[in-house]
């Protein structure tokens, strides 16, 4: 097994969701699209998400953080495509992103929430995350 390259601890947190956002206005504005995806687990650099749809790796893509507590107004973020594949165990494709651009209140606030409702991942066998995406609804629609 390879050596561990991450620099933030990962967490699971049910019921987290990524939405894409697409530029508008020559790139100086941006509004959501209705593509939401459910979130596998959640870092402070980054997350990892199930889709249809194919991400090509190295792009940057803006995103909204649906965060499953009090929290009504999402995190919005300016993210890279880092890898993107097929996963044996879900019949989806899922793609790994690395936070490039996040505003610092709000990644304090991710972080705080990550350790308030997230279960380490290292701690998440694959069972219990399989359990978990497949109780998600998004999860199932996207699965159908």
């Amino acid at each position: 097994m390879g050596q561990e390259r991450r620099i933030s601890k990962r967490y699971i947190v049910p019921g987290l969701r990524a939405k894409l956002r697409e530029k508008t206005l020559f790139g100086l504005s941006s509004k959501p699209t209705p593509h939401e995806y459910p979130c596998l687990d959640i870092s402070a650099s980054g997350l990892q998400f199930a889709t249809k749809k194919g991400f090509k790796p190295q792009s940057n893509i803006l995103i909204d953080i649906s965060i499953p507590t009090s929290r009504t107004k999402p995190i919005r973020a300016k993210a890279k495509v880092v890898w993107f594949r097929m996963s044996d165990d879900l019949n989806l494709a899922l793609a790994g992103l690395h936070f490039v651009a996040i505003d610092k209140k709000q990644l304090a606030e991710l972080t705080m929430m990550m350790e308030k409702v997230g279960s380490e991942k290292d701690r998440t066998t694959p069972y219990i995350r399989s359990k978990l995406l497949k109780s998600d609804t998004l999860f199932i629609k996207l699965h159908k």
